[in-house]
């Protein structure tokens, strides 16, 4: 993943590829969700990233989305990539 950047931004998880120099939005958190990190998993091919509820602290969930084709997947893998 040495040529991309993962980032959150107004809602969205983004990539951004340094080579191209152009953004692509991944996904976009419901106004009742809230993160605050994304993370790249060890082989490059996921956005690790946890949720949690605007109106309380209690956790969501933990996904994934695979790059390749922009699927959201829910994980119990909390925790494990940084």
């Amino acid at each position: 993943v040495e040529d991309k950047i993962a980032y959150l931004k107004d809602k969205g998880i983004y990539v951004y590829n340094i080579n191209t120099k152009s953004n692509e939005l991944l996904y976009t958190l419901s106004n009742q969700e809230k993160t605050a990190f994304v993370k790249w998993t060890p082989n490059g091919e996921y956005i690790y990233f946890e949720t949690g509820s605007v109106y309380t602290s209690a956790p969501v969930g933990a996904f994934l989305i695979r790059i390749s084709d922009k699927l959201k997947m829910r994980t119990d893998w909390i925790k494990v990539f940084y």
